[in-house]
């Protein structure tokens, strides 16, 4: 089994304390909110430590958002039957077209699906 590095663990944490704080601005102020700065104060870091981890705010936005849409889709397998195949495919591709829908309409996405609640 292969070590995971102090330094593969501290990037690990921090762009997941990137993503909660970039869901929290959204969830509290908007997308529109959303910003470097405010971001990185949420996160505890400086805004150039922000951008170590992602190359802009589009970046970060989306893949805050992917991080959601795995975990809806997930969510969506555990609660349909195992046995009834069709209807895991349909709630898969449900929730996959609105990953799809809202990576490209981000001022609609439900805020509560996104701040994780």
């Amino acid at each position: 089994m292969a070590r995971v590095s102090r330094r593969e663990i501290l990037q690990s944490f921090r762009t997941r304390s990137i993503l909660e704080a970039t869901r929290k601005t959204i969830a509290a102020q908007g997308f529109d909110a959303v910003t470097m700065e405010r971001v990185a104060k949420e996160a505890g870091i400086t805004k150039g430590g922000v951008y170590l981890y992602f190359r802009n705010k589009d970046e970060m936005v989306l893949a805050a958002i992917e991080e959601i849409a795995s975990k809806m889709i997930g969510e969506l397998e555990t609660r349909v039957e195992p046995r009834a195949a069709h209807g895991r495919d349909s709630a898969r591709s449900y929730a996959l077209n609105w990953r799809l829908w809202s990576a490209t309409k981000t001022s609609c996405a439900p805020c509560f699906w996104i701040a994780g609640c």
